[in-house]
């Protein structure tokens, strides 16, 4: 019993302030995974305003009942109007009537039925018993299908007709019938191919059907009714940012209220946090503060949008005011809340196109002769060919400058040409004001190269060699820098709450190490001193047997006298 209770005596002594620290270590790992979830919950909110795919929505909106209209994301705020003159059409053409469709057209064979769709010419073979659902078969095959040929009942005694419609509207898609006299099918037009025919914002366009794709890039118009408006307005769709925001807000709050319990000290239950004095952690809420309240944008903050930061530490979020501003100027609440990129567009003004040099001597008042060079139309076409100078590597195609035109329209044969290439290079051309110069830009902030010019690029173009060179500047937004900084301290076993998570699972296993060793000493020393105890009372018993023994002589001794 004594052994056992200097035993406990020292497990209380030696062990309990291990298991102390131990406690503390599963506490801190237990708030740890808490704060890194509702970290991550922040994170995952506030990313939403970092990322550019939830600024490229769009929506887009018609009135007007000639059509409809849709639009892709990341297409061009913009607003225009189409005017519907002409719908496009599919020509179709109808036979003769017959009895049934299995009557027979031909007893004899040997006939040719030519069909001609736009540029395309069809040799359908007529065989002797063919029926009309036969040739109707045979005209879908011939044609690949894109002549489609059908049997319609029309009612009455030979009410029965071969259809053929064009696959395709436009005028290009004509359908025309030709055969002998002795095997005439009687067609007649029903309706005639036509391209459809709009104006554009004033100008007229034409297109071989009424679904317009190609017009402005992600946009597409669907052409429904004659003589009609559509007028169209597509908007960047901000729809839901509201909610995501509140959503990060409420976030943002529930995470500095956990930081706040992790790093406080509880005055009335005397209680610390778990990582009171850590600056790993603590610097977690003054860090979020600095970034989210900065302004990297044109002095712009999120205060401006109705965030504010109550002096406990609580965000709050005035809704009407975040989505009065937001739908105010769209591209700015982009530029703060996810950043923006600045472009120095490159420029390059050529010389003049469409003149021929010409020398010219001046005499002087000294009688000195000087010459000058004097630019003058030139008088016959030119054509500079293919390759005369190369734009940022590409080969210009060749230009035909002609006499009979004016510089203007010289000018714009050159920028013409330019342009076909335009996808390759990056580079656009267009008219200088004086008329008779191109100018180049290169919009996306690239480089204009111009290389390997010719006499002619030189002398008619107006092109010599040589470069300017654009920029693109990218300013990082509030959110970017947020969703960076939750990266640095959330991302990875290096990172800041990384680093702190493996500290402490290494400090947990040198605890369970150090509580180990200090409980075999005792264990081994409490061992010996068992051994100890049990030798003296071996020792104790042998002088109590021998005191017996010299007891019992005297009692024995004391008796016989």
């Amino acid at each position: 019993d004594t052994i056992d209770q200097l035993k406990e005596a020292d497990k209380k002594m030696m062990l309990n302030p291990i298991e102390k620290r131990a406690e503390k270590n599963t506490k801190q790992k237990e708030d740890l995974q808490a704060l890194v979830s509702s970290l991550k919950s922040v994170q995952d909110s506030a990313s939403i305003f970092a990322d550019e795919l939830n600024y490229l929505k769009r929506t887009a909106s018609s009135t007007g009942s000639g059509g409809s209209i849709t639009a892709e994301d990341g297409v061009d705020a913009q607003s225009g109007q189409l005017y519907v003159t002409q719908l496009a059409q599919k020509s179709i053409i109808q036979s003769k009537g017959f009895l049934s469709e299995d009557e027979i057209i031909s007893s004899v064979g040997g006939e040719t039925l030519n069909i001609s769709l736009g540029d395309s010419n069809y040799e359908i073979d007529i065989t002797a018993g063919m029926k009309l659902s036969d040739l109707k078969s045979k005209i879908q095959d011939r044609t690949n299908g894109q002549i489609e040929a059908s049997i319609l009942n029309t009612g009455g005694n030979e009410g029965y007709s071969l259809i053929l419609k064009s696959k395709s509207t436009g005028a290009d898609n004509e359908i025309a019938v030709t055969a002998s006299e002795s095997f005439d099918l009687g067609f007649n037009t029903i309706q005639t191919a036509q391209d459809a025919e709009f104006t554009y914002n004033g100008i007229s366009i034409t297109r071989d059907t009424n679904t317009v794709n190609d017009l402005v890039t992600g946009v597409t118009f669907n052409l429904e009714k004659e003589d009609e408006y559509i007028n169209y307005d597509i908007e960047q769709d901000l729809e839901g940012m509201s909610d995501s925001f509140e959503a990060f807000v409420n976030s943002y709050n529930e995470t500095m209220a956990l930081i706040d319990s992790t790093t406080g000290y509880d005055d009335e239950t005397k209680i610390a946090g778990s990582f009171q004095g850590d600056t790993r952690v603590t610097s977690i809420r003054s860090s979020l503060t600095s970034m989210l309240f900065k302004s990297p944008i044109d002095d712009m903050t999120i205060t401006d949008y109705g965030v504010e930061v109550t002096k406990e530490g609580t965000m709050t979020f005035d809704r009407a005011k975040f989505e009065a501003k937001m739908k105010e100027d769209p591209t700015a609440f982009e530029s703060l809340f996810r950043g923006e990129t600045k472009i120095t567009e490159a420029v390059s003004v050529g010389g003049k196109v469409g003149y021929a040099t010409t020398q010219v001597n001046e005499i002087q008042e000294d009688g000195s002769i000087v010459t000058t060079s004097q630019y003058l139309p030139i008088s016959d076409d030119k054509t500079i060919s293919y390759g005369s100078i190369k734009i940022n590597g590409i080969s210009l195609p060749e230009v035909k400058l002609l006499a009979s035109n004016t510089p203007s329209q010289n000018t714009q044969v050159l920028a013409n040409a330019i342009n076909s290439i335009s996808n390759e290079t990056g580079v656009k051309a267009s008219v200088s004001g004086s008329g008779d110069k191109v100018v180049l830009t290169n919009a996306d902030g690239g480089e204009i190269t111009l290389s390997g010019a010719t006499s002619d690029a030189v002398n008619f173009l107006g092109l010599n060699n040589g470069k300017v060179i654009g920029s693109k500047d990218y300013t990082d937004g509030v959110f970017n820098n947020i969703d960076d900084y939750f990266d640095s301290i959330l991302v990875g076993e290096f990172s800041t709450l990384g680093l702190l998570e493996s500290s402490l699972n290494n400090e947990a296993k040198r605890m369970d190490d150090e509580w180990q060793k200090t409980m075999d000493r005792i264990t081994s020393r409490y061992e010996i001193m068992e051994a100890q105890f049990a030798s003296y009372n071996s020792i104790i018993s042998q002088f109590e047997n021998s005191f017996n023994s010299l007891q019992l002589q005297i009692d024995q001794s004391v008796a016989r006298n």
